[in-house]
């Protein structure tokens, strides 16, 4: 391992991935972040990202917490319309291996699994501080935190979000972009009766995703489209009745009567960024939302990010010095990454547009067979 010490910025999954994956290869890394509690949401490990979480070490503890398809089927391969009954579509593909083709998990017991992973690794956790200044020496990245202390580091990688702080240093002026679309996330603790997978409206110009979790959990993410401003809860509540109220599907009027006793409903702006390659600057790179920050409609931005913190290990592993390791790197995620903002974005697009759920499928169906291919 060319880096004996890293420093990771951010707790998330990109972060806690890198920094799993930099220690299980002997480097001494430390994670900074302000806060390291996951929102209560749910999150589908897909595609390869599930290679992602064996090469982490956590596949069994993920599985335990979490539920996987009994049949091996895509996350996609349940699709409904309004009403509630199933669309023709061809069987979406899945990965070739022995593992399962997706995880859905509580979002919050995955940063756990996670955290607990990067800890017995050797990770030291550093919560509720950032940095206020990072210098690029040539061959150290001289570090200042909040606390007035200061360190050196051989690498820093920023996995700080879409808003990252990091990528502010060594890419200004690159900030996210907000499609129009508000999202709307639940979770059920004692979930309606009804089939779970995406809800869709005539001519694409709506869809649901819905989700089984452990405990008769059940997660749900919606959209509408809308002005950026700050909502309270009681609104978000409003507005997510509003998106539902157009679905007739048993499911999606049990969530809806379950709403009047107002479970926590997150709503967070669907924003986009893709970060020109390359994501670094001397000894200092970002990777996942930071780099790549995408709409939900091909439910692949947590497991793209998960990928690439064990492709940046990988990478630095077996180079000869930082800068080829992380242009190594920049090869193998940067086409991958791209192609799921990009299609993601069409797909939002094209049903803001009404252009109709044909586009969709097809958009979705040729991003699916770049994603099951190996990272």
């Amino acid at each position: 391992m060319i880096v004996r010490k890293v420093l990771v910025v951010g707790a998330g999954l990109a972060g806690l991935s890198a920094a799993i994956a930099l220690a299980r290869r002997g480097a001494e890394v430390t994670i900074v972040t302000l806060d390291d509690r996951a929102e209560g949401t749910s999150i589908t490990i897909t595609n390869r990202a599930v290679d992602a979480i064996e090469a982490l070490g956590v596949l069994d503890a993920c599985i335990a917490a979490g539920l996987t398809p009994a049949d091996g089927k895509s996350l996609f391969s349940a699709m409904w319309d309004g009403a509630g009954n199933p669309l023709p579509l061809s069987a979406p593909p899945v990965p070739a291996t022995r593992l399962p083709a997706y995880i859905a998990i509580y979002r919050p017991d995955l940063g756990r699994i996670l955290t607990d992973a990067a800890v017995a690794a050797g990770v030291t956790m550093r919560t509720g501080l950032s940095f206020t200044g990072l210098a690029d020496g040539g061959g150290h990245v001289d570090v200042t935190f909040g606390d007035g202390t200061n360190a050196t580091f051989d690498l820093v990688v920023g996995a700080d979000g879409a808003h990252s702080a990091v990528r502010r240093v060594i890419h200004p002026g690159i900030e996210p972009t907000y499609t129009g679309w508000m999202s709307f996330r639940i979770v059920l603790e004692d979930g309606p009766e009804g089939p779970p997978g995406f809800y869709t409206l005539p001519a694409g110009t709506g869809m649901l995703a819905t989700v089984r979790l452990p405990g008769n959990r059940l997660y749900l993410a919606a959209g509408k489209r809308m002005d950026h401003r700050r909502i309270d809860h009681s609104e978000a509540v409003e507005l997510l009745d509003s998106v539902l109220a157009q679905y007739t599907a048993p499911l999606i009027r049990g969530i809806r009567d379950q709403l009047r006793n107002e479970p926590p409903v997150v709503a967070r702006p669907f924003e986009y960024v893709l970060v020109p390659q390359p994501w670094h600057r001397g000894r200092v790179t970002i990777i996942g939302d930071a780099a790549h920050a995408t709409t939900p409609n091909l439910a692949s931005g947590g497991s793209i990010a998960l990928e690439d913190g064990v492709v940046l290990a990988e990478e630095l592993d077996r180079a000869e010095s930082v800068a080829a390791g992380l242009d190594a790197f920049m090869v193998r995620r940067y086409n991958r990454c791209a192609m799921v903002v990009e299609t993601s974005l069409a797909m939002m697009r094209s049903a803001d547009s009404g252009s109709g759920s044909t586009d969709n499928t097809t958009l979705r169906s040729k991003a699916l067979a770049e994603l099951v291919k190996p990272y």
